[in-house]
């Protein structure tokens, strides 16, 4: 009793999550593990799943027993008139004279039991075979397709996240630039600097907010798609708990790069899958050279009556017979069209087998193109990560320079976007890394 109420308050808890104002704290591990379980994509391939299980029944059944049951009733109320030579009856009649006769009753019934069973045929042994194929084969869409949702989620995640950064270095970026706006509206006040500089300083922070107002308004459509990945309302708000510090801790561990090995790849176990599925196709055509046998057994009473009296109890009889009959169909003569569709099915066959070949070779490509994208992206994150720090002592000096009168608001405002570029950069280059990373561990299973 504990445990069943445990399960109801776990369902009620998962429902409340899914259907409250909000999700807060939303780790990136949490959102994929939703969206395996309410993206419309990752469902509809489980569907698929059960519908080959259902299939492989269905095949099964092909071969078990098929049993059928008939009921049939005639009411015949004019029953049709026989001519007979009337010389069968009568030795004296003329010649070309008839009777006329009525044979047959007016209420007919008949009841047939009927059993057939498949003794041999080559096609269902293959059908047989070629359903726990289709059932693979959809296992294996299932699984590429919760990679693929891991993988869009992952990459949806880290563009919030940079949607985010962004936001907040445009932000501190448009308050330091309002002080420095202020400093030079005083110096100006105090004829120091000319109006020019207060205007540029002006105009630098229109621009700002513009980018401001941007970003903002692509973080909320890359909320929008999170959600839409998810399964969940687009409008339900999320608030992620994760930041860019923590996935820059993990970015440089060189524990991705273990050897890639193509035979573990969904794309290539796919192609695989669906070469064995061209060889039973090939092993279907052929076995249509075969016979097929089949065995019935039929069991059928009769009652002829001329008042509707089947359920009165009368001493009218049922009449019983019983056959039990072998069928042997044996192919002859089908002027090429089996040997046709087993040329077809054989170049079907080499199609797939070049389709694993040449997929084999471009997945080693793609690998090492992953790997080699994966270290100019780390390079590239070392490098604007040093001219971070390097803007940032620019803007340092320019500013105090410019606090001075030394500098003119031209020269300061340059050294600012310097510095503003560099850390956009960087934080570009920080989730360009991530999503090289992603796609390295999509290739090894990692997601």
């Amino acid at each position: 009793m504990l445990k069943k109420l445990l399960i109801i308050l776990c369902l009620i808890g998962i429902t409340f999550t899914l259907t409250s104002a909000s999700i807060k704290g939303l780790s990136l591990k949490e959102a994929k593990e939703m969206a395996l379980q309410y993206n419309t994509n990752v469902k509809n391939a489980k569907l698929d799943v059960r519908i080959a299980k259902k299939k492989i029944w269905e095949t099964t059944a092909i071969g078990l027993p098929q049993i059928s049951a008939k009921i049939e009733y005639q009411d015949i109320p004019n029953i049709p008139t026989t001519l007979l030579p009337a010389q069968m009856f009568d030795p004296n009649a003329a010649e070309g004279e008839f009777l006329e006769m009525k044979f047959g009753t007016q209420h007919n019934a008949n009841l047939s039991l009927m059993v057939n069973q498949l003794i041999f045929k080559g096609g269902y042994i293959v059908g047989l075979q070629a359903s726990k194929i289709y059932l693979k084969l959809s296992e294996d869409l299932l699984k590429k397709s919760e990679q693929d949702i891991k993988e869009a989620i992952t990459n949806t995640y880290y563009l919030i996240i940079l949607a985010e950064e962004t936001e907040k270095i445009l932000i501190k970026s448009i308050k330091n630039i309002k002080k420095t706006l202020f400093e030079t509206n005083e110096l100006y006040k105090s004829g120091f600097l000319e109006e020019t500089d207060v205007d540029q300083i002006k105009l630098s922070i229109a621009d700002l907010n513009n980018s401001l107002s941007s970003i903002q308004r692509q973080k909320k459509i890359s909320y929008r798609l999170l959600n839409f990945q998810m399964g969940i309302e687009l409008n339900k708000e999320i608030v992620l708990s994760e930041n860019l510090n923590k996935f820059k801790n993990k970015i440089n561990s060189k524990k991705i790069f273990k050897e890639f090995k193509v035979e573990n790849y969904i794309d290539y176990i796919m192609l695989d899958t669906q070469e064995i599925s061209k060889k039973l196709l090939l092993k279907n055509e052929k076995s249509e050279f075969l016979p097929t046998i089949s065995a019935y057994f039929l069991q059928k009473s009769s009652a002829m009556r001329d008042e509707f009296n089947f359920f009165k109890k009368t001493d009218d009889k049922w009449f019983s017979s019983t056959v039990i009959g072998l069928n042997i169909e044996i192919p002859i003569f089908d002027s090429g069209l089996k040997l046709a569709r087993v040329g077809q099915a054989s170049l079907e066959l080499k199609k797939a087998k070049n389709a694993k070949i040449n997929a084999k070779k471009g997945l080693v490509v793609e690998w090492e193109k992953s790997k080699s994208a994966f270290i100019d992206e780390m390079n590239k994150l070392k490098n604007t990560a040093e001219s971070v720090l390097l803007a940032k002592k620019v803007f340092e000096r320019s500013r105090t320079k410019h606090s001075k009168g030394t500098v003119s608001s031209m020269d300061l405002i340059q050294a600012h976007n310097q510095y503003l570029n560099a850390e956009s950069n960087y934080i570009q280059n920080m989730i360009s890394a991530l999503n090289a990373k992603t796609k390295i561990e999509k290739y090894l299973n990692k997601l």
